[in-house]
């Protein structure tokens, strides 16, 4: 590795480095004035989160902006095309949740729940269970309109400007596509430790991170990657929402769903290597 790559590498990582410790350094500051300006005596933390997540979307539209000028980006060449990838979008999202659900699946326990999780839905379409709101949805579990604006749609931006549009940009300078790739998802996986410890979650948001790149790159404008994020926050806040038996339903949906993505995409590729195959033994014998 020469001098000049050594030196974009501590660049990116600089870069990487100075968003965790702005973003945490900006939570920290946003909890604090939202509990000093608006904590009332009851002790409830609905009262002032509201307040947390706008600080929080002010603090990171400075971030995300700060960061572009020092990285020379500028934010509208990361939308230059308008190209919107649906088949793409959709084959991703099913595959980041059959993944999910894989890796959710390593136990006994969990094995057994999905059978009886079976077998109760398998009863409900003979009609011998009966189906209401309680069997789908955990009661009093809300979600107000700050949540959703924060978490459900400016994160997913914010993040994909980022890691994306800076980090995996400037990757591509040094390394090959693939690598890039892969060294995007790590750095996406690794920021996200924090919230989630290192359990299976961030191997799942280790694939994740590998899909955006992917969609990025295939479509060359960040409009499908946070499409692709914001329908993930929204699935992942919904499954959460569900109990366990309509969960389980809805993981094998997408489970099933892949494999026959999956299927269909191997059956036309063999089609097309045969098909090419042929025309090459035609010129040869021509």
């Amino acid at each position: 590795m020469n001098k000049q790559r050594i030196k974009a590498c501590v660049k990116i990582l600089g870069l990487y480095i100075f968003y965790m410790a702005l973003v945490l350094l900006m939570s920290k500051i946003s909890m604090q004035l939202s509990v000093y300006y608006f904590y009332n005596d009851t002790g409830d933390y609905e009262a002032y989160k509201k307040y947390f997540f706008i600080f929080m979307i002010i603090s990171f539209t400075f971030i995300i902006s700060f960061l572009l000028f020092i990285s020379n980006t500028k934010l509208k060449m990361l939308f230059k095309t308008l190209k919107f990838d649906i088949s793409l979008l959709i084959k991703l999202l099913f595959f980041e949740f059959a993944i999910y659900f894989l890796l959710r699946t390593n136990a006994l326990d969990d094995f057994v729940s999905i059978s009886d999780s079976v077998k109760f839905w398998i009863g409900a379409i003979q009609g011998k269970k009966f189906i209401s709101y309680d069997a789908f949805f955990i009661a009093g579990k809300n979600i107000d309109f700050i949540d959703i604006l924060y978490g459900i749609l400016l994160v997913p931006a914010f993040e994909e400007i980022f890691f994306r549009g800076i980090i995996y940009n400037k990757l591509k300078e040094v390394f090959s596509i693939k690598l890039a790739i892969f060294i995007s998802a790590v750095l996406f996986a690794f920021v996200h430790i924090q919230g989630y410890g290192f359990k299976v979650d961030i191997i799942g948001i280790f694939f994740a991170g590998l899909m955006l790149a992917h969609c990025y790159e295939k479509t060359k404008t960040l409009i499908t990657p946070i499409v692709l994020h914001c329908i993930s926050n929204i699935c992942t806040r919904f499954i959460n929402h569900l109990r366990i038996d309509a969960r389980i339903l809805l993981f094998l949906i997408f489970f099933i769903t892949a494999i026959i993505i999956v299927a269909v995409d191997m059956v036309k590729y063999l089609r097309r290597r045969t098909a090419g195959n042929a025309v090459i033994k035609k010129d040869i014998n021509l």
